[in-house]
């Protein structure tokens, strides 16, 4: 008798998973994972329209996410590295430290933004002086 109400309750345990598992209920499939490894070309505010788009390289490095952002200034390359890289689900941020030339204060930019596929949106905090001020910015990747 006693091994009978064990056959039952297990025939009944594997029947309710068997119809759970179509509905969702059972193991839930892995999130796809973002990668935000590659060549980016950035926009701040209205800069895509002004032509400036400084290039965003990101890669990953013994595990840990590294890399800089450069552009072009009165014929040369200019590069700042990135701080702090993090990537928090689809959300990456970084730091990028700009110090003043003569010793003055240093300007410091903070990005954060949503990576959806070959494009990141976000804002950006540009701290310098005491002040903090906000744009928008989006990059779009131009090779992995």
């Amino acid at each position: 008798m006693k091994s009978n109400v064990i056959v039952w309750l297990t025939t009944a345990a594997l029947a309710l998973t068997a119809l759970a598992l179509p509905l969702g209920c059972g193991v839930a499939a892995a999130k796809p994972t973002v990668n935000p490894a590659g060549t980016w070309k950035l926009a701040v505010g209205t800069n895509s329209q002004t032509g400036f788009q400084p290039t965003l390289k990101i890669r990953l490095e013994g595990g840990k996410l590294a890399g800089g952002l450069s552009h072009s200034t009165n014929s040369r390359i200019e590069y700042r590295a990135l701080e702090d890289v993090r990537l928090e689900g689809s959300e990456l941020f970084f730091t990028v430290k700009i110090a003043s030339s003569g010793g003055g204060p240093t300007m410091t930019r903070r990005y954060q933004g949503t990576l959806s596929g070959d494009t990141i949106k976000g804002k950006l905090d540009i701290e310098f002086g005491g002040e903090t001020r906000a744009r928008d910015w989006e990059a779009k990747r131009v090779s992995q």
